[in-house]
């Protein structure tokens, strides 16, 4: 007893390389995808609050910093690495 089954081709009209280019176009999105992910993460974290404007004043430096809604102290000393409060 010989049973023939029928082919992909026949079936899908799609020959076996056929879905190997979908399978490999279908994994290039994925890698672009995560690749523009990635870049914009990056790009965020590098606008970090420390490129504010310095002033100095009576020979001591000082950063100028407009506080935005929603900032915290916590936030802002943790962009300038200094605890609250402290000198």
């Amino acid at each position: 007893m010989n049973i023939e089954y029928p082919s992909l081709k026949s079936i899908a009209g799609c020959t076996p390389d056929d879905y190997r280019d979908l399978r490999e176009k279908k994994l290039m999105k994925k890698i672009y995808s995560i690749l523009i992910l990635l870049i914009l993460f990056v790009g965020n974290l590098s606008a970090q609050k420390n490129s504010d404007k310095t002033v100095t004043k009576d020979g001591k430096k000082f950063y100028l910093h407009i506080v935005s809604k929603g900032e915290t102290i916590y936030g802002i000393s943790k962009d300038y690495n200094k605890r609250p409060g402290k000198k």
